[in-house]
């Protein structure tokens, strides 16, 4: 009897498990997809390339050194390495040289360690605008699947409440307290919910579904409705707009596309600058017509060679000039950009604040507008219930009420989609 009980609490634990949804939130579902977005990852293998191209950078400070070594073979009349003079031999000889070279002074060098520095903080800025494309697509989508799932709901109780009136209808008639009319009208204006319900059902599945592609996801979740108001009407709109500006990733993207542009301008005027080098190399020979032995050889043969390279830039066809030319269109071209970006987040936030405000007025005043509706739809339903009104009266006001509650939630939904929206515009995060 023991295992009986036993089996059974495992089978429906096992049951419960299997049946069992994740709930999540529009936070949670955010934090989700940046965790397992494809893009997102894909920055993040850039930003390690990005930090080994740093380190390449710096290692260009770094002096070479090289070995080298060649065997030859010479027959005929040739001069003999041991004697200097002529004579016809068959000599095979062999070199070997050790060389090494530092810049003692090259400014391009240095520009470009600052230039591959600025590329790597403009690559996290990146990651940032990804982010923030991905939680605008995320926060539409999880609104417009939470407006489905309630407009669904709300024709379901209006099919319910059909329901009702049908069946006390249906005994009427039998009785002959009601026209068959009135029947066939109340079943047509069930035939219309129903349809009404499959198209709201359709919706949400692809709503569901829409969501589900954003996030990568491919099991069955559940998305709540977490109700947070997020808007702040004491802040004006400059307010807002300058807050917002310390947290704008295009913007910190733009920016360091100037300091780019004024960093390739250095690297172009470097053209006119001197290249210092140093160099050393150690060499030695050996020869198989000296019949000393080939350690003694090396060592007698040895040689060293120390030298410093000035190259000074007098005239190149006027290419380092042309160059620094077109860097400084370029840098103007990166300040327009940011004045642009600059513009375009003001006149975003101008809408997304007008946006918000009406929508909440639209909400606030829906509320008090559905609760009027509702009070009155029920002294309408008491007084069909107690044949006081036709049919055709009540079903006009019930129209009424569903167009009033569709209303109430789009402009609900509307309010946090926007307030949203503005939360993070301005904020840069959830």
């Amino acid at each position: 009897m023991k295992k009986i009980v036993c089996f059974f609490f495992i089978f429906l634990t096992v049951s419960n498990s299997f049946g069992q949804k994740d709930l999540f939130t529009l936070e949670q579902a955010v934090n989700y997809a940046w965790e397992n977005s494809i893009s997102l990852k894909d920055q993040g293998l850039q930003n390690e390339i990005s930090k080994i191209e740093i380190e390449k950078s710096k290692s260009n400070f770094l002096p070479t050194l090289a070995f080298s070594s060649s065997y030859n073979f010479q027959s005929g009349s040739i001069i003999d390495p041991t004697t200097n003079n002529r004579n016809t031999l068959n000599i095979q000889s062999g070199n070997f040289a050790l060389t090494t070279s530092v810049d003692l002074f090259n400014w391009q060098t240095i520009v470009r360690l600052k230039l591959s520095k600025l590329e790597k903080e403009k690559l996290k800025y990146q990651s940032e605008i990804i982010k923030q494309n991905l939680y605008i697509q995320i926060v539409q989508a999880f609104y417009q699947l939470q407006f489905n799932k309630e407009q669904e709901k709300l024709i379901e109780n209006q099919i319910q409440n059909t329901l009702i009136h049908l069946d006390r209808i249906q005994e009427e008639v039998r009785y002959g307290n009601k026209s068959e009319s009135d029947l066939l009208e109340m079943k047509a204006n069930l035939s219309n919910f129903n349809k009404q319900k499959v198209d709201a059902s359709s919706n949400c599945k692809l709503a569901y579904l829409t969501l589900q592609n954003i996030l990568n996801k491919k099991d069955s979740t559940d998305y709540i409705f977490d109700n947070e108001q997020l808007f702040d009407k004491t802040e004006s709109l400059d307010q807002l707009y300058q807050k917002g500006l310390e947290n704008r990733p295009n913007l910190f993207q733009s920016k360091i596309d100037e300091q780019i542009a004024q960093k390739n301008i250095e690297q172009q005027k470097s053209g006119y600058l001197p290249n210092l080098s140093a160099n050393y190399s150690f060499s030695s020979f050996y020869s198989d017509s000296n019949k000393n032995p080939f350690s003694n050889q090396i060592n007698d043969n040895k040689s060293h060679y120390v030298g410093i390279s000035l190259n000074v830039p007098i005239f190149n066809k006027l290419q380092t000039q042309k160059s620094i030319e077109q860097s400084k269109i370029e840098l103007e071209r990166s300040q327009l950009k940011t004045h642009q970006l600059e513009q375009e987040y003001y006149n975003l936030m101008s809408d997304l604040y007008l946006k918000t405000n009406n929508s909440l007025e639209q909400w606030e005043a829906s509320e008090k507008n559905l609760k009027d509706y509702q009070l009155s739809f029920e002294k309408v339903d008491d007084k069909f219930k107690f044949g006081l009104i036709t049919i055709y009266e009540y079903l006009n006001s019930k129209n009424n009420l569903l167009q009033v509650e569709t209303n109430n939630l789009i402009a609900k939904y509307s309010f946090y989609l926007n307030s949203n929206m503005l939360n993070y515009y301005l904020y840069n995060k959830l």
